[in-house]
């Protein structure tokens, strides 16, 4: 089973172009493919990218293909109703974080939606469209990836000890 990702525009833009985008050069879907691959040849639990897709010039709609990931739960969604359940995947999603900062990825869009757990308690990082490579520190990465969860996690309206848990355990790597 796959899951096919078209892209759609956000922000203003939505309200006058949904779906078209100026090709300058890769696409938006030949991009996450790449990156969706790196992540996994660096060790962190990504979908698999099976192909992209796009159409039309100079302006273009694309899509992108990926293994679908069985039976997955989303861990804003098991924070809500399950913390000690959620509790228990936090290292290993600390780990994967660590894999990014180490390899100086930035996962602009990193949120607890965007972290899922298969049916055999795999823990998957989402969304890899808007990643890209980092210029600074790391540790300027991973006080970014801070911020960043602390925000994510008050805007899901999830309980403080998500953001708090994971700080300890980046700063440790």
């Amino acid at each position: 089973r796959v899951v096919v990702k078209r892209y759609l525009r956000g922000g203003v833009l939505r309200h006058l172009v949904r779906t078209k985008y100026f090709r300058w050069g890769a696409t938006r879907g030949e991009s996450e493919f790449r990156l969706l691959e790196r992540a996994r040849e660096l060790g962190v639990n990504a979908p698999e990218p099976l192909f992209f897709a796009d159409k039309g010039w100079p302006f273009y709609d694309a899509w992108l293909v990926t293994r679908e990931i069985h039976g997955k739960i989303n861990f804003a969604d098991l924070c809500k109703d399950d913390e000690e359940k959620a509790m228990s995947y936090l290292e290993e999603f600390v780990r994967q974080l660590s894999i990014l900062i180490e390899s100086k990825v930035f996962h602009v869009d990193l949120h607890p939606g965007n972290v899922v757990i298969d049916q055999s308690d795999k823990v998957f990082i989402l969304d890899f469209d808007k990643t890209k490579e980092f210029i600074g520190s790391k540790n300027a990465l991973r006080d970014l990836y801070l911020v960043r969860w602390r925000r994510a996690v008050i805007k899901h309206s999830l309980p403080e000890w998500v953001s708090e848990m994971v700080c300890p355990g980046l700063r440790r790597n």
